[in-house]
């Protein structure tokens, strides 16, 4: 399955990791591994992550208070945000209808 980040969620993947690596470069790294097993974990089951209202899926980081909403459009998974658990819960909503079915 082919996957991509949308735009918003590159940037706030660079911000949180720029964040955790200026506390400790090993945490950074440590955030960034666990961000790339979540994104490796839902491409390869896709489907595992109950379908919430609205249309997406999520994967919680663990140590981290992040999830991962995302969709599938034509064989594409779409990761929409790098959401914290505790911030403006719904802001990136609106990302997903910036990714309708092609």
């Amino acid at each position: 399955m082919n996957r991509r980040l949308h735009h918003a969620a590159q940037e706030e993947l660079s911000k949180e990791f720029e964040f955790y690596a200026s506390i400790d470069a090993e945490l950074g790294k440590d955030f960034d591994h666990r961000i790339t097993a979540a994104v490796r974990e839902i491409c390869e089951f896709p489907l595992s992550y109950r379908l919430r209202d609205g249309g997406y899926r999520r994967i919680n980081i663990t140590r981290f208070p992040f999830y991962l909403p995302y969709i599938i459009r034509n064989e594409t998974l779409i990761i929409i945000a790098i959401a914290h658990n505790a911030r403006h819960p719904d802001y990136w909503k609106k990302r997903i209808s910036q990714n309708p079915p092609s």
